[in-house]
């Protein structure tokens, strides 16, 4: 099969599975598997897979069918423009959080602050600290997690970017670890944690709800 008849199939499998953005994860888990761009494969189309390949694919196909979140059968999510490495040590970021993420860059940019400390509680991933670091390009973070695991997402994150100089981590409990540095010179904290209840988890996706 070539790469225009397994995204048409694949396609086709996904909308009898009730996935949405069907096309788009056929084509970001193809492009995966032959680690191209995903604008490549329409320059492809005739480009056959090999058995391997579509071994490969096929079982990625199954797994989204059955509604295992894309971002952790690729590995990454995009966020702020940024590509973030992603497993399931830790929650893959919203595009809401992206809010958050510009409404404080641009509170720095109106108050004057141009290097800002700020503290982001329960990292994860480190989408927030990373992006912060990434467009504030002077400001200094600390990112707290409780969890050993996520802070090594994170530190993937931060070295992609190569922001190890300005992003420090560090683990404990939400507050704990900035308390007893007795920090005194932190101009922002932030932290976006799990915010669903009981009732509205009722109302999620399964990709939501089982991450």
């Amino acid at each position: 099969m070539n790469i225009k008849e397994i995204l048409s199939s694949t396609v086709d499998y996904f909308d009898k599975y009730q996935i949405s953005n069907s096309r788009l994860d056929a084509e970001l888990l193809l492009a995966n598997v032959l680690n191209k761009e995903r604008i490549q494969l329409y320059v492809n189309f005739d480009l056959p897979l090999s058995e391997d390949e579509l071994t490969e694919y096929r079982d990625l196909v199954y797994r989204r069918a059955h509604r295992i979140p894309i971002a952790y059968l690729i590995g990454e999510k995009e966020f702020m423009s940024l590509d973030l490495d992603i497993n399931k040590d830790v929650l893959i970021p919203r595009p809401e959080t992206e809010q958050l993420v510009e409404y404080i860059i641009d509170h720095c940019k109106e108050n004057n602050l141009v290097e800002p400390n700020i503290v982001d509680i329960g990292t994860g991933s480190g989408a927030i600290a990373v992006s912060l670091a990434y467009y504030i390009t002077e400001a200094k973070i600390l990112a707290i997690d409780i969890s050993p695991k996520a802070l090594k997402v994170a530190k993937l994150n931060i070295e992609k970017y190569d922001l190890g100089d300005r992003v420090k981590v560090i683990e404990g409990d939400l507050l704990s670890p900035l308390l007893k540095l007795e920090k005194d010179n932190v101009d922002i904290v932030v932290s976006n944690p799990p915010y669903i209840d009981d009732k509205g988890m009722k109302d999620l996706s399964p990709e939501v709800r089982n991450e």
